[in-house]
């Protein structure tokens, strides 16, 4: 993937990028540390006499739901049972320094976002896993939302001149694909587009999807990217009838959070890691963590990632070392 020199709004990705990799490097020896008892030996664990001794995943706080703590440990009691090898678990993991220690081998199964996910594929060697997944779950894509009342709003060239509204630079439904959307399609300058006068009047950031569908509601924004499953939610709870909206456009699927494992694990345990996922069946667990109940895990394939690669080269960021 070329790499091209950010200006204007990437830049401010640039930054952050350049920000995880330096907390990397400064906190990485503290998980290390925190780690280390879970660092793979091949001494003839496993049933195949070619496992390491034990592995380590990482799990990430909730901080809203104290009682995640308990089923994280249920879940690692269970794969440590399924696989027959000693399982540590590191809570508390944030992305930056879970995927320099999968780098260093200290860390070996993770869950993270679609853009860590690429990150973590250049800084380690790594494979995809599984993914939470509900049967009557709403798509995750964004959506371009206008009032039902804007005759002159019909698509997404309506929106020149218009006043608009991103969610944050760094959500991925909320600014990276919607922009992205806009400047593969109607080819637009990357580093234009939230200038005001370029396409549209000017651009906003309003902090939260739901943010920007009430500013759309309001008349705050003539029109706005929010994640699809937010208008819904909105809907839901009363804060708006979605009847008022229109969406005049929307992008790709988004590929949602994924688990990760070491590509260099024996073949016969990454298996045996994916067999247990996909067998995992506690509703506690699943709402704990996946906010359903009736969610399971199902497997990832590597082609349904590759929509991320192009969502950074489109906004021209530099992902990686």
């Amino acid at each position: 993937m070329k790499q091209t020199k950010l200006k204007a709004l990437p830049a401010l990705h640039k930054r952050f990028i350049y920000t995880v990799l330096v907390c990397a490097l400064s906190i990485t020896g503290v998980l290390f540390s925190a780690c280390s008892s879970g660092q793979a030996t091949t001494t003839g664990g496993g049933p195949q006499g070619e496992w390491p001794t034990s592995i380590t995943i990482a799990a990430v706080a909730d901080e809203n739901d104290p009682g995640a703590v308990t089923r994280d440990e249920n879940f690692r009691i269970a794969m440590e049972e399924a696989l027959g090898i000693k399982v540590n678990s590191f809570a508390g993991a944030v992305y930056n320094v879970s995927i320099e220690a999968l780098r260093a081998g200290h860390l070996h199964v993770m869950t993270v976002s679609p853009m860590s996910y690429l990150l973590a594929k250049q800084m380690a060697d790594v494979e995809p896993l599984v993914y939470a997944l509900a049967a009557d779950a709403p798509p995750y894509k964004t959506v371009f939302i206008t009032l039902a009342t804007q005759d002159s709003i019909n698509t997404i060239e309506d929106l020149r001149g218009k006043t608009f509204a991103f969610v944050d630079p760094a959500s991925s439904s909320g600014y990276m694909y919607p922009a992205s959307h806009l400047i593969t399609y109607y080819d637009l300058d990357p580093d234009q587009l939230l200038n005001s006068g370029y396409f549209f009047e000017y651009v906003a950031f309003s902090g939260r999807h739901d943010a920007s569908v009430v500013g759309v509601s309001m008349g705050d924004y003539e029109a706005a990217a929010v994640a699809y499953s937010t208008l819904l939610s909105a809907h839901d709870s009363g804060v708006i009838d979605i009847n008022d909206f229109k969406i005049i456009d929307e992008t790709r699927i988004i590929p949602p959070p994924l688990a990760l494992v070491r590509a260099d694990l024996p073949q016969s345990l990454k298996d045996a890691i994916l067999e247990f996922y996909l067998a995992y069946d506690d509703p506690a667990y699943f709402e704990s963590r996946h906010r359903d109940p009736n969610a399971r895990y199902v497997r990832a394939y590597e082609e349904e990632y590759d929509v991320i690669a192009d969502t950074v080269a489109a906004l021209n960021l530099e992902i990686g070392e």
